[in-house]
């Protein structure tokens, strides 16, 4: 069986439930860089700073490095999650997503989406 587990906000491999649950067969992981993570919201801000910016890149860096180590790899896509998951499903025959499930309105269209 091959298993997706789709990164989001937690970007931990230690105590991740859905990484824990994926493992009952061959484990391949995601994050996908989101553009609408990088827009401005509706009052004109954007929503991720170049500080933030800089860390989400240093975090996903090491989840790669820690991931490699746990013997899985972690693919990392720009680009809306709805539209990446589909085609990495059917390109690397995956046969389930684990994933924690978020609790913004946002986050959770996404999910639907996927």
């Amino acid at each position: 069986m091959n298993n997706l587990v789709w990164y989001r906000n937690d970007l931990r491999t230690t105590d991740h439930q859905p990484l824990t649950e994926a493992a009952n067969g061959k484990v391949i992981a995601i994050y996908c860089f989101d553009p609408r993570h990088f827009e401005k919201t509706e009052y004109g801000f954007l929503k991720t700073r170049a500080h933030r910016a800089r860390f989400l890149i240093e975090s996903v860096r090491d989840l790669r490095e820690n991931l490699s180590m746990e013997g899985v790899q972690l693919v990392v896509k720009v680009g809306k999650p709805e539209q990446v998951i589909p085609d990495l499903v059917d390109e690397l025959n995956l046969n389930q997503i684990f994933y924690h499930g978020e609790v913004t309105d946002e986050e959770k269209r996404v999910e639907e989406s996927v």
